[in-house]
């Protein structure tokens, strides 16, 4: 399996918490709903930014709001969810609403279940 991971910064004009209730209720319901994203994502997860820290740890903030974990059973499928027309038309449009992704981070992995 192949997983794409977004780190997801919100869209200037949202709180944190709108950000968290569109990413969760709104967009969630769109991919869910989708018979095009359902055919080739296999496994959709998000998580969302708590803002706690943790103590003595000096972690930097990257101010990222969410995460979108994607699975697909390869990368010919993923190539070909983010290269379709159904994507451009209506996912990407949503995504826009509430992300910014001049400031996203992706990566595109395997995954190694350790345990």
């Amino acid at each position: 399996m192949i997983k794409l991971t977004v780190l997801l910064p919100r869209n200037a004009s949202m709180t944190r918490e709108e950000f968290v209730n569109y990413h969760r209720e709104i967009h969630a319901a769109l991919l869910r709903g989708d018979e095009f994203t359902r055919s080739l994502v296999k496994r959709y997860e998000q998580a969302h930014n708590t803002g706690t820290t943790i103590p003595g740890i000096d972690l930097p903030d990257h101010h990222f709001d969410g995460i979108a974990e994607l699975w697909f059973d390869n990368v010919d499928d993923l190539v070909k969810y983010y290269t379709d027309d159904h994507y451009f038309e209506v996912v990407q449009p949503d995504e826009m609403r509430f992300i910014d992704y001049s400031r996203a981070l992706v990566m595109i992995s395997t995954v190694n279940v350790v345990f």
